[in-house]
């Protein structure tokens, strides 16, 4: 299957689709089931003894390697998708929508803060709502953060004033206790067939 398809199939002789996607970053698939199906078929990947179970937090750090936005995080209904860095989603020829003429401005003067990547200097990481700093200048926002476990150092998104998001800028998260130093570096953070296929062999 090519990515982004789908297929209307049967897994264990019932109707589902399988589709060639995930939040993950890598090429994986999805399944989309009846609900009285999810144990069986759970139960029968788990038999193979290829899959390996993993949790919300074990996905999170995946999505946020690879550079996958969070709605409620990255995405939200105040930030454009201009900010976000969504621009390959903005129907650009398209003459009449909700939303239009904003969207349209912001592409042409851009906006006051963009969201970028961060790597910290150790592994701890920035966490969702902490500042971010240039000197004493208050400059930005983490949206999210965590330890990278595919590359061995901290991570994290923020949205920062516009004037502080060159590749290179040195910044640092205050988490509270300290302040974290953290560099503005170009997303994805990890591609596939890197650090993560390394770490996995």
């Amino acid at each position: 299957m090519k990515y982004y398809t789908f297929v209307e199939t049967k897994v264990l002789g019932k109707r589902a689709i399988v589709s060639r996607t995930g939040y993950t970053g890598e090429y994986g698939f999805e399944i989309y089931i009846d609900v009285e199906m999810c144990k069986p078929v759970w139960d029968a990947l788990l038999a193979t003894g290829v899959p390996v179970p993993a949790g919300l937090g074990a996905r999170d750090t995946l999505r946020l390697e690879c550079g996958l936005p969070l709605y409620g995080h990255e995405m939200n209904d105040t930030m454009s998708p201009v900010a976000s860095g969504l621009t390959f989603a903005i129907a650009k020829e398209k003459e009449n929508y909700i939303g239009r003429d904003v969207v349209m401005k912001e592409l042409a003067e851009g906006t006051p803060r963009k969201l970028v990547g961060l790597q910290l200097t150790t592994k701890q990481s920035g966490r969702n709502g902490q500042n971010v700093l240039c000197g004493d200048k208050v400059v930005g926002t983490v949206t999210s953060g965590s330890l990278a476990p595919s590359l061995g150092y901290a991570i994290a998104f923020a949205y920062v004033d516009k004037d502080f998001c060159e590749i290179g800028t040195k910044l640092s998260i205050d988490n509270g206790r300290k302040l974290l130093e953290a560099e503005v570096v170009p997303t994805p953070f990890y591609k596939e067939g890197t650090a993560r296929r390394k770490t996995t062999a």
